[in-house]
């Protein structure tokens, strides 16, 4: 059964499935196909893995093709439907979906990766696990918080605290993460090229700027503020990520000199929104794969 969307008409992803040129499978034929197509100038193009990365697929041009994002959204219900591909189904329904369903799918592969975890007791729900991690704190234990304690701490917090974050995620701020986010930042430039924030008093020579940014979306919010860091280094304490969440519920605060001024939808972007706004932005590339 397809999922009725917007991209389609009906049956013509099966007629796909149907099409193809033995003996090649109905998604390699499509993907020939696609080679040698050649789409308008004005076609958005997506970079799409012939195979996928988590099935070993690598970044070798032999393995990389630009399609439209309906051939993209086409070759990954391709996948799905010829070799069962889980990772493709998600990807098919995260392009067709609404942001409420796409949460609901987001809940459904932490809860899967969660329940993965305890069935082969894997990380902190390994006893042997905990017990080495316990181990890295030195011969005190307990909670004497010495420096072998802390610095153990911080290496487990890197490693594991975005799989715990990723789970703990409000739906609000899944939504959020699923969009491309408009961003502006008012502060000062600094000769050394740091930026900091209005609040912030800085040398007398520093240079007061405006400037405004689009980040594609993210996992985790932590992602979105790094991408913020690298267009104004210096502005964002990225040791203090959590404060800078109510950006996301309250358009009217702005902290390190960063604001949210209005999300975009994936359909909003395709229907060329970016391209209509009434300011120029910084962007980090291409519309994600």
């Amino acid at each position: 059964m397809t999922q009725k969307n917007s991209y389609f008409e009906q049956g013509e992803l099966e007629d796909l499935l149907a099409r193809a040129d033995p003996p090649l499978d109905p998604y390699s034929s499509f993907m020939e196909s696609c080679k040698k197509k050649k789409y308008p100038t004005d076609t958005i193009l997506e970079k799409h893995h012939i195979i996928p990365k988590h099935e070993g697929g690598g970044n070798e041009e032999s393995n990389l093709i630009r399609l439209s994002i309906k051939d993209h959204i086409a070759a990954h219900w391709l996948r799905w439907q010829v070799f069962g591909s889980l990772d493709d189904r998600r990807a098919y329904l995260f392009r067709v979906s609404t942001p409420e369903e796409r949460v609901k799918l987001q809940l459904e592969i932490i809860k899967a990766n969660v329940a993965e975890y305890k069935k082969n007791n894997m990380f902190f729900y390994n006893s042997d696990f905990q017990r080495k991690q316990g181990l890295k704190g030195g011969s005190k234990g307990g909670f004497a918080n010495t420096q072998a304690q802390w610095d153990a701490r911080s290496r487990v917090g890197l490693k594991f605290g975005p799989i715990v974050g990723k789970s703990n995620q409000s739906p609000e701020m899944l939504v959020f993460l699923s969009k491309v986010s408009l961003w502006q930042f008012k502060g000062y430039l600094k000769k050394d090229g740091t930026y900091f924030s209005q609040a912030k008093k800085g040398p007398s020579d520093s240079t007061k700027v405006m400037f405004y940014a689009a980040v594609l979306p993210k996992e985790l919010f932590k992602n979105v503020a790094e991408v913020l860091s690298s267009f104004a280094p210096g502005s964002i304490n990225l040791n203090n990520v959590a404060c800078m969440y109510k950006l996301v519920y309250d358009r009217n605060k702005r902290i390190y000199g960063w604001k949210c001024i209005n999300t975009l939808t994936r359909s909003e972007v395709e229907a060329g929104a970016l391209n209509n706004l009434p300011f120029d932005f910084l962007t980090e590339g291409v519309l994600p794969e």
